[in-house]
């Protein structure tokens, strides 16, 4: 089985306190994406909370995220609607998602509903779950799930990308949106332009791109591809990787 993976750990010097990782897998199977954020201690859940609920500063955190929209359905749950252009097109997909909060922690889990809008067709499934909580320290520690399989794009019976190169693209793009929201919400949630300036001069950008190029090599070679780095020295519990 061909598979790639990708470790990364970061500590922002600038931020003494704040901490951040992710770890990505993609195989036969599908891809597994695991993202932590650990925020230095002058930010609060309710703050770091409302920046990942807030669908216009999603759109602005994304390259190619155009709108978010969210709709209540059942008790306890809503739907939220990606409004995406990459690639010179356009797809929504619709996600079933449920929230659960208490003083202390908030958690948030979503699901692809394929058979509605454009889910099927780039998606076998996929699914998310992040959980955010502020710890004994008083620290707010924030962990993220992305799992899912992507399907070949093709026209009539030309193969125009292969589910793994498009895996590689969208994780990239992923990884973006969320390491630069970590920066806006560490820069006190102020000026979604700066935090954007500062991420693109980043080592984490750059450990970012090369990701994305490396992977990409590999599977053009279809060979496994491996990589691992930690900056700190230091890795995470939560991940499967050990120091």
């Amino acid at each position: 089985m061909k598979k790639i993976v990708i470790i990364g750990f970061f500590l922002l010097g600038s931020w003494v306190e704040a901490k951040t990782g992710y770890e990505i897998r993609i195989d036969d199977n599908g891809y597994e994406l695991k993202i932590k954020m650990d925020f230095s201690e002058s930010k609060r859940l309710n703050s770091v909370v409302q920046a990942l609920q807030n669908p216009v500063l999603i759109a602005k955190m994304s390259n190619n995220i155009e709108s978010v929209s969210l709709q209540a359905t059942d008790p306890g749950f809503y739907t939220s609607s990606l409004h995406i252009k990459s690639y010179g097109m356009s797809s929504e997909l619709v996600s079933k998602c449920q929230e659960a909060r208490t003083e202390q922690q908030w958690s948030r889990s979503c699901v692809l509903q394929t058979q509605l809008a454009d889910g099927r067709k780039y998606m076998e499934w996929k699914k998310d779950f992040v959980r955010c909580q502020q710890t004994a320290n008083r620290r707010v520690s924030c962990e993220f799930l992305i799992e899912g399989k992507m399907k070949d794009i093709s026209f009539f019976r030309w193969s125009l990308m292969k589910a793994k190169t498009l895996t590689v693209k969208a994780k990239y793009e992923s990884l973006i949106s969320f390491f630069k929201m970590f920066y806006f919400i560490e820069n006190g949630s102020f000026s979604v332009r700066q935090s954007k300036r500062e991420f693109e001069n980043s080592d984490l950008k750059k450990s970012i791109d090369d990701f994305s190029e490396n992977a990409i090599q590999a599977l053009k070679k279809e060979s496994s591809y491996s990589q691992n780095y930690f900056i700190s020295g230091d890795c995470h519990e939560s991940f499967s990787y050990r120091c």
